[in-house]
């Protein structure tokens, strides 16, 4: 289900109609029910890869998925149009999206599953996780005791990371297609 973008402009200067929902200086949803939503808006990536908000009609058309820790919000991330297979932190306080899902296989040993993009992982429920940031997340995942990828590529990547980090591997698979 999608809600309305907020109002407003998204740059930095600029006050946002809401009820002060904000990361740092910018406001991005007018609720905690909007927060748990997706919603449309427009981003801006400079040559660095960096990401912000965008004012509506500007900038490049993106998917905004609320990033969560235990139910409480820390992030924002982007996912342009153009690029799904990219995802933006507009903080950068978020590695994955799926924290409570990684910490219950911390706990338990279940495994978990990992999926290739933000999409892929709404689409399954928003179970599992999705790497953000894959130099910080790399750290989490290698504590597990096993992983199940969505992709073989996503697989392969993976481990590719995993064993240039060195030490502990978890147990690595691809899901197979229903």
């Amino acid at each position: 289900m999608q809600t309305a973008p907020p109002k407003g402009r998204g740059d930095n200067n600029t006050e946002i109609e809401t009820n002060n929902l904000q990361f740092g200086s910018r406001v991005c949803a007018s609720s905690p029910q909007q927060i748990r939503d997706v919603w449309p808006g427009h981003i801006l990536i400079d040559a660095y890869g960096r990401v912000d908000l965008a004012p509506p009609g500007c900038g490049v058309p993106a998917m905004l998925v609320a990033a969560r820790d235990h139910g409480a919000p820390i992030d924002v991330i982007a996912v342009a149009s153009s690029s799904p297979e990219l995802s933006y932190s507009l903080r950068g306080a978020a590695e994955i999206l799926g924290y409570e899902d990684l910490d219950r296989a911390y706990a338990t040993g279940e495994v978990l599953t990992l999926h290739s993009t933000v999409r892929r992982w709404l689409d399954g429920g928003r179970r599992g996780c999705v790497i953000v940031h894959w130099a910080c997340a790399i750290s989490l995942l290698s504590r597990l005791k096993a992983i199940v990828c969505d992709t073989p590529a996503l697989a392969e990547t993976l481990s590719e990371q995993l064993e240039r980090r060195g030490g502990r591997m978890p147990d690595i698979t691809v899901r197979r297609r229903r």
